[in-house]
């Protein structure tokens, strides 16, 4: 079995693979995850190599997408990265159309927008709220939930 000549670690999810994979690259200090999911943004790992971006023809180089840069040209802290896919939708959670309607009047056009921009929308909006509150994360979290959803 070649795992066993290797010494490979084989660790089996009993369910969804994702958290457990970010718990072991931030365990093991792992520069980045590579998959096609691009929920390992939101999980706290150093960053994610996507398949999409890899070609057949190895060149020695690969992009990393890291969650601090993103949180960081976003303007928002990286601990609210998880909200605002929330609030945008992912692979899990389908964008709300009721909290999608109470975030129009931000932008008049927010329904025509494109999903970047919905994304930069979305993230000024945390980002003002988050200025506003003085105490933890999670309570600016479930002020922002309790408004829009």
């Amino acid at each position: 079995d070649l795992i066993k000549e290797l010494n490979i670690e084989l660790v089996i999810a009993e369910k969804e693979a994702d958290p457990l994979i970010a718990r072991i690259a931030r365990d093991e200090g792992c520069c980045a995850v590579i998959s096609h999911d691009s929920d390992f943004m939101i999980y706290n790992t150093e960053g994610l190599i996507s398949f999409k971006y890899i070609s057949n023809e190895y060149t020695g180089s690969v992009r990393i997408f890291k969650p601090k840069k993103l949180a960081e040209n976003l303007n928002l802290s990286v601990l609210y990265l998880p909200l605002l896919a929330s609030l945008v939708g992912n692979d899990y959670v389908p964008a709300k159309e009721y909290c999608h309607s109470k975030l129009h009047y931000l932008d008049r056009n927010f329904h025509q927008k494109g999903y970047k921009t919905i994304v930069s929308i979305v993230a000024r909006y945390i980002n003002g709220k988050e200025k506003r509150f003085k105490d933890s994360p999670m309570n600016h979290i479930e002020n922002i939930c309790a408004e829009l959803c």
